[in-house]
């Protein structure tokens, strides 16, 4: 896929290299005829026309490979932050699991009739105020589905128009 890109990248700027050197002799053109209070003769514009036709194509070209990249930014960085946000709600939700094996662990340990050290009813008091904080975070994400950036939703569609 690089190779592609990077071949549709020189191809443009090949392009847009010959319009911009056309377009330079055009001006030159231009500029020695009304020096010289002169109209060109038809077989000249002809050839005016062309130039400046060919570098309207160009200039659309370039403007619509700039867009594309532009789209194509776009969309990885949406995809990047998707991928970011999961990592942080697995990272969440996994300390979430444990604090809730760690309150597990010491109901047990105190519903034994054993007693239990101040030391573990700190940590556990700790570890439930860390597990609200999580699932106070949890809750402020809400649902995957209204977070998903637009990116998603482009690189959805651009899924489905290849098939």
């Amino acid at each position: 896929m690089h190779t592609i890109m990077q071949d549709i990248r020189n191809a443009v700027e090949e392009q847009a290299r010959a319009s911009l050197s056309s377009t330079k002799q055009l001006y030159v053109d231009i500029k020695k005829a009304h020096e010289e209070q002169q109209l060109p003769d038809e077989e000249e514009l002809a050839k005016w026309r062309k130039t400046v036709s060919s570098a309207n194509k160009t200039i659309s070209l370039l403007l619509r490979a700039l867009n594309t990249q532009r789209e194509q930014f776009r969309v990885e960085t949406s995809v990047i932050m998707e991928e970011v946000r999961g990592e942080l709600v697995d990272r969440e939700a996994n300390a979430a699991r444990t604090a809730e094996r760690y309150r597990l662990f010491i109901d047990r340990e105190g519903g034994h009739g054993c007693s239990v050290d101040v030391a573990s009813k700190n940590a556990y008091e700790r570890a439930l105020s860390s597990s609200r904080q999580i699932e106070a975070t949890l809750f402020t994400l809400g649902s995957t589905s209204s977070l998903a950036g637009p990116g998603c939703k482009a690189l959805s569609n651009e899924s489905f128009r290849d098939v």
